[in-house]
């Protein structure tokens, strides 16, 4: 602990929300702010925190200690809004609105450096919703503060978006992430790409997929009901709707984009004649599902490697 006094009254700006009068200690964010905090439950949220409270006191005077209003202070790196996510986690009060990808990484690379092992869990949930509509910017923030697991789910996301190549411009966070961190992404996304759209070109599975589509109306096989023309007609959709798979996977190297409902069904009504049967439709369904399955499974197969 520093050995500076109690801050004058001038200087204290409480946290409006971690203000308590009945609180026993007070955490300094690395921009001034304090916060009042109830020890026990800083004990329960942090294994850091409680070893560190429980550990025997090295003989200091009273003068040597810093206290703020009379209560002992610690005073770390964070910022102002991370310790609020932080601590609003850890009371029983409304959970903060984690909206923004910076502010979900800085406070999720904090509950880790204080091994605050729930509220890491709660924020790792939330990753993949938040980094969704922006994974490329999520994957900078990710890399910037040293979060792999995250970058990994970020890069992954953004499969789904014909980015390739990267062009300005890009998002703010690029500036801090090193030329070699961006170039793995690229090689990452390209490599998606290959397998994605060699494995969606294969004749062989493809067919293979075609031929033991299930229809679950009857428990039969789905293309046994169909007859001559019918049959040979909905064996060409399904070509054709492998190999524009192929192309897409080229750009958007994601089974989700081409397994996109609204895409499907328009696809399969633009080709169906004279209407659908049930059994003609639910096997096409199946047959959509395999493939994609069989497409992400070579996707996931792809490694990114990071130096992070």
């Amino acid at each position: 602990m520093s050995s500076t006094n109690a801050a004058s009254s001038a200087e204290i700006r409480y946290n409006a929300l971690f203000a308590d009068e009945d609180a026993d200690f007070i955490i300094k964010a690395g921009d001034g702010t304090l916060f009042r905090i109830c020890k026990i439950i800083l004990k329960k949220s942090s294994d850091f925190f409680k070893d560190m409270l429980q550990l025997p006191q090295p003989p200091y005077t009273q003068e040597d200690i810093v206290f703020i209003d009379e209560l002992p202070t610690v005073e770390v790196e964070e910022s102002e809004r991370t310790l609020e996510i932080l601590f609003t986690l850890c009371y029983p009060v409304e959970p903060p609105n984690l909206d923004d990808i910076s502010e979900l990484a800085s406070a999720l690379k904090a509950a880790l450096k204080y091994d605050m092992h729930v509220i890491v869990d709660d924020l790792r949930k939330r990753w993949p919703l938040v980094a969704a509509p922006e994974p490329l910017r999520a994957f900078a923030v990710a890399c910037n503060c040293s979060l792999r697991e995250e970058a990994e789910i970020a890069a992954k996301l953004s499969l789904q978006e014909p980015i390739w190549p990267l062009e300005p411009p890009l998002p703010v966070e690029y500036r801090y992430i090193s030329a070699d961190t961006l170039l793995r992404l690229e090689s990452y996304h390209r490599k998606c790409a290959t397998v994605a759209s060699t494995r969606a070109a294969d004749s062989t599975w493809c067919d293979s997929i075609f031929s033991a589509a299930i229809c679950n109306h009857c428990q039969g096989e789905g293309w046994a009901n169909l007859l001559g023309t019918r049959r040979l007609h909905w064996s060409d959709w399904f070509r054709g709707y492998t190999r524009w798979a192929s192309k897409t996977l080229l750009l958007q190297p994601s089974s989700s984009v081409i397994m996109e409902e609204g895409l499907v069904h328009q696809s399969m009504n633009a080709f169906q004649c004279n209407g659908m049967t049930v059994h003609e439709f639910e096997a096409m369904q199946h047959a959509v599902r395999a493939f994609g399955d069989a497409v992400e499974k070579v996707i996931s197969e792809v490694k990114l490697e990071l130096d992070i």
